[in-house]
């Protein structure tokens, strides 16, 4: 399911991406830079090195590498250069990198003027040297020195390829894990699904304005990250010596928020095991610190991509919902989904769920 599932996530959340200005189609089937990504897939999956293999002795060796290039990046980085050989492969960052740099290229010869988009917006501010500092981190600093901070070309990169990747892959990710709970949750997939054709019915053109008046659709959304955050835990680096809690934390150490562990901290989400849309009802969240839920991150550097991500999921789970039922296989019925939380969330064997078209 996962395949297919995020097959379409991402013929949408690219098509999108064009429409907003990104000059490459990346709709049809026939398009040379889809047949490329489709190869590499292919390839990726056929000839798999010792350390993306799926024997155990590759895992180990993945696991390893990816925690020795966490905690320790520069070391890391000294290995690769002295050794020639790279823990953790960049080709589909080179790849990607490539792309948007002939975009940037493109875009400095004819400017979007009309409608620009947020690559546009970037580029502006960055050539204006509008911008007077990254975040709350540097107003001191910009304050004090009278410098202004411009955005480098491989921040704007940077950007461009968080909303390419991150923004595609959590996404699907989400969607997988909420048709899931939608198959195994009967009760409130009738409850959303009556929403759905309450508010929308049968039109053609689903609007911004229709999504808002859907709260149990986004309930259900809510729910799913919190049982299955896409980014398990998120990490930050401390910028100044700083005492929290009676906790001293010196400039440079690398803070790990542990966002899973969170939502399921039975003193914010009682059961936290069930699957209740309505630990999200506007009551119950002001219940809690809004800090307990975080998906997205937390922040000025939380998810770039948070609304268009929000907006995606809830858009595609009304389009499902309206056309289909899902439901769990008899023989998977009961068994409990087992979590692989390094990394991304995802699970670790398929997950299968039944698609019955509805007759309207």
């Amino acid at each position: 399911m996962h395949s297919y599932r995020r097959d379409g996530d991402r013929r949408l959340h690219f098509d999108i991406k064009r429409d907003t200005g990104y000059k490459k189609t990346f709709r049809e089937s026939d398009d040379g830079y889809y047949r490329s990504v489709r190869f590499w897939c292919r390839l990726k999956h056929t000839k798999r090195s010792a350390l993306t293999n799926s024997t155990l002795c590759g895992q180990i060796i993945q696991f390893i590498f990816r925690r020795f290039s966490t905690l320790f990046p520069t070391l890391a980085r000294l290995v690769e250069k002295v050794f020639k050989f790279q823990l953790i492969g960049n080709s589909c960052d080179a790849f990607f990198e490539g792309i948007l740099r002939k975009i940037v290229e493109e875009r400095r010869k004819y400017p979007r003027e009309k409608d620009p988009d947020f690559l546009q917006l970037l580029m502006d501010a960055k050539d204006d040297t509008e911008i007077t500092q990254r975040d709350e981190e540097l107003v001191h600093d910009a304050l004090s020195n009278g410098k202004k901070t411009v955005l480098t070309d491989i921040e704007l990169i940077a950007q461009g390829y968080l909303f390419l990747v991150a923004g595609y892959e959590t996404t699907a990710s989400a969607l997988q894990f909420t048709c899931y709970c939608l198959a195994s949750n009967p009760q409130v997939q009738d409850t959303a699904y009556a929403e759905v054709m309450d508010v929308v019915g049968h039109k053609k053109t689903i609007g911004y304005d229709d999504l808002m008046k859907m709260p149990y659709v986004e309930q259900v959304m809510n729910e799913s990250l919190r049982m299955y955050p896409p980014v398990p835990r998120n990490d930050r680096k401390c910028k100044t010596n700083v005492t929290v809690g009676g906790i001293k934390i010196e400039k440079g150490t690398f803070v790990y928020l542990p966002t899973y562990a969170i939502h399921y901290d039975e003193r914010y989400y009682p059961n936290p095991e069930k699957f209740d849309p309505e630990r999200f009802s506007r009551s119950e969240k002001a219940k809690r610190d809004p800090v307990t839920f975080a998906p997205f991150g937390i922040g000025p550097r939380n998810c770039i991509g948070l609304r268009l991500a929000q907006m995606e999921i809830r858009l595609i789970l009304v389009h499902f919902l309206r056309s289909f039922q899902f439901s769990v296989p008899e023989e998977f019925q009961g068994k409990p989904l087992e979590l692989d939380t390094t990394g991304m969330t995802k699970p670790k064997a398929p997950i299968f769920v039944t698609v019955s078209r509805r007759n309207h």
